[in-house]
C-alpha cells in the first residue's frame, strides 16, 4: 500500500475541506435564497387575496364578480414580474371569471377546496410553466360559496435559482482547482526545508559521522526545533556510540586480562607435575581472576537491568546500622586484602526506607573503588549518622584522589577518570554509574569530596523517616 507524503495529505484533506466548505456554503446560500424568493411570493399572493376577499361576496349562495377596478389593476392585466393572475370558482368548479392576462394566456386552474377559511398553495404545472397558486375558500351560512384562486408565474424565479446553481456548478471546480494549486505550492516551498533536512540526515547516517550538524538555516519556528532537535540527537549518539566502543574495548581488555592469567598459571601448573602447594596457588590465582570476571559481568547485566522500563525496586524499612554491622565483615575483607585499614562510625538506631539487595551493591561499588583507589597501609571508614538533612550513608578514604575538573564526569556510565590508571587498577565504568542509579531509586541525594593525592569521600543522604503520631 502506498503511503501519501505529506504534500499528497496536505491536498487531499485541504482539498477535503474545502470541496465540503463550498458544498456546504452553496446549499445554505441557494436554499435561503429561494425561500427567501419563494416566501416573498407566497407574502404577496396571500396579500392579493385578502383585498379581494373583502370586495367579493357572496349573493344567495354564490359568489359575484362585480366590475371592480381591482380587475383593472396592471398586475392583472400585463404579464412579467409583478404579474398576477386571478380566477373564481363558484362552489360547484364552475369558472365565474378570470383576470385578463390570464385570459389572454389561455389557460386555467384547477379547482381545489382549502380547509375552512385557510389558503391552500400549490404548485401548478401548465402549458406555460408553473404556477404557485393560493386558494382562498369562501363560505355563506356555513356552505362553500366559490373559491378565489391568485397565482404567480414561477418562470423568471426558476430561471434565476437554474441561473444560481449553473454558476455553483461552474465556479466550484474552477475555485477548487486553483486553491489545490495554490496549496500545492504553498506546501511545496514550505516543505522545501524539509526535504534538504532529509537528504543533509540522510548524508549524515550513510557516512557514519556523528560528529556533522544539520545547517541552522533561517526557516519557521517548527523547521528550526527540529534541526535543533537532530542535532542534539546526533550529538548524543555519537556520545553513545564512543562510549560503547570504548566500553567494549575496556571491557574486553578487562576480561582478556583474567583470562590470559587464569590460563598462564594453568599452562604453567601442567607443563610438569607439581606439588600441592604450587596447585593450591595456582587455583587461588585463578579463583582471584574468575571473581574479577564475575564482577564486571555483574555490573554488565545490572546495567541492562536498570534500563529496562520495568524494573521496579521493592522497598521497606531498613535498619542501617544492623546491615552496617552485617556488612562490616566484608568490607574488611575486601580491605585486608590490600592490606588498607577499616573504619567505621555507626549510629544505633539509623533507619531508612530503601532495598536492601540494592544498598548492599551500593556500598560494595563505593568500598572496592576506596580500596582499588588507595595506598597500602591506608584507611576506608564507613559512616552512618543521622543529621538534620537527614540520614547520612558516607564512604571515605585516603586514596588517590580525583582532579576537580573530573568529578562532574565521575557518574557517567563507561566513563573513568585516568586512561592510563584503569589499567593499574582495573575496573569497568560502570560502578559509581550504578551507585547514583541506586541512589535516585531511593529519592536521595549524593554528594561527593576529593583532594588530588589526599582521598575522597562519597556522601549519600537519605530522607528521613517520619512516624505520624497517635493521639489517644
Amino acid at each position: 500500500m502506498t503511503t501519501l507524503t505529506i504534500k499528497g495529505k496536505l491536498l487531499f484533506w485541504n482539498g477535503l475541506i474545502l470541496i465540503l466548505t463550498l458544498v456546504a456554503l452553496e446549499s445554505v446560500m441557494y436554499f435561503s435564497t429561494k425561500k427567501i424568493l419563494y416566501e416573498a411570493v407566497y407574502n404577496k399572493l396571500r396579500q392579493e387575496l385578502k383585498e379581494l376577499s373583502q370586495i367579493i361576496e357572496p349573493y344567495q349562495g354564490v359568489l359575484t364578480s362585480p366590475d371592480h377596478t381591482e380587475w383593472k389593476e396592471a398586475e392583472h392585466v400585463e404579464f412579467g414580474e409583478h404579474a398576477i393572475y386571478l380566477q373564481i370558482f363558484a362552489g360547484n368548479g364552475e369558472i365565474i371569471k378570470v383576470s385578463r392576462n390570464l385570459e389572454e394566456l389561455d389557460i386555467r386552474f384547477s379547482f381545489h377546496i382549502p380547509e375552512q377559511k385557510e389558503i391552500l398553495f400549490h404548485i401548478e404545472k401548465t402549458a406555460k410553466g408553473d404556477f404557485l397558486s393560493g386558494n382562498f375558500p369562501v363560505y355563506d351560512r356555513g356552505r362553500l360559496a366559490g373559491v378565489i384562486t391568485a397565482a404567480y408565474a414561477l418562470t423568471d424565479l426558476q430561471t434565476y435559482l437554474a441561473s444560481m446553481r449553473w454558476q455553483f456548478y461552474l465556479l466550484s471546480p474552477i475555485c477548487i482547482l486553483l486553491a489545490l494549486a495554490g496549496i500545492w505550492v504553498i506546501s511545496k516551498f514550505s516543505l522545501r526545508p524539509l526535504t534538504h533536512i532529509t537528504s543533509t540526515a540522510k548524508e549524515i547516517m550513510e557516512s557514519g559521522d556523528l560528529t556533522q550538524s544539520l545547517p541552522a538555516a533561517r526557516a519557521d519556528r517548527e523547521v528550526t526545533e527540529l534541526v535543533e532537535t537532530l542535532n542534539q540527537l546526533f550529538s548524543r549518539l555519537n556520545k553513545s556510540m564512543t562510549q560503547i566502543s570504548n566500553f567494549a574495548a575496556d571491557a574486553s581488555h578487562e576480561l582478556r586480562t583474567p583470562l590470559t592469567i587464569a590460563r598462564g598459571h594453568l599452562e604453567v601448573a601442567l607443563s610438569r607435575p607439581r606439588s600441592t602447594g604450587d596447585y593450591q596457588q595456582t587455583l587461588k590465582v585463578i579463583r582471584e581472576e574468575i571473581l574479577k570476571m564475575t564482577n564486571i559481568i555483574n555490573n554488565l547485566l545490572l546495567t541492562a537491568r536498570f534500563d529496562s522500563e520495568n524494573f521496579n525496586l521493592d522497598m521497606q524499612i531498613l535498619h542501617l546500622d544492623t546491615l552496617l554491622e552485617e556488612y562490616l565483615p566484608t568490607a574488611k575483607s575486601l580491605c585486608e586484602d590490600k592490606q588498607i585499614r577499616l573504619c567505621s562510625q555507626i549510629d544505633h538506631g539509623v533507619q531508612i526506607v530503601g532495598n536492601r539487595e540494592m544498598i548492599v551493591h551500593l556500598l560494595n561499588n563505593l568500598v572496592e573503588n576506596a580500596v582499588k583507589y588507595n595506598h597500602i597501609d591506608g584507611a576506608v571508614t564507613i559512616r552512618a549518622t543521622q543529621s538534620e538533612r537527614g540520614v547520612l550513608l558516607e564512604v571515605e578514604d585516603t586514596g588517590i584522589g580525583v582532579e576537580p575538573e573530573e568529578l562532574p564526569r565521575i557518574f557517567d556510565r563507561f566513563y573513568r577518570v585516568d586512561k592510563t590508571r584503569v589499567r593499574q587498577f582495573g575496573g569497568s565504568g560502570l560502578g559509581l554509574s550504578i551507585v547514583k542509579w541506586i541512589v535516585e531509586k531511593h529519592s536521595a541525594q549524593i554528594e561527593v569530596e576529593s583532594r588530588p593525592g589526599k582521598g575522597s569521600l562519597f556522601r549519600i543522604v537519605f530522607q528521613k523517616i517520619e512516624y505520624e503520631e497517635n493521639t489517644f
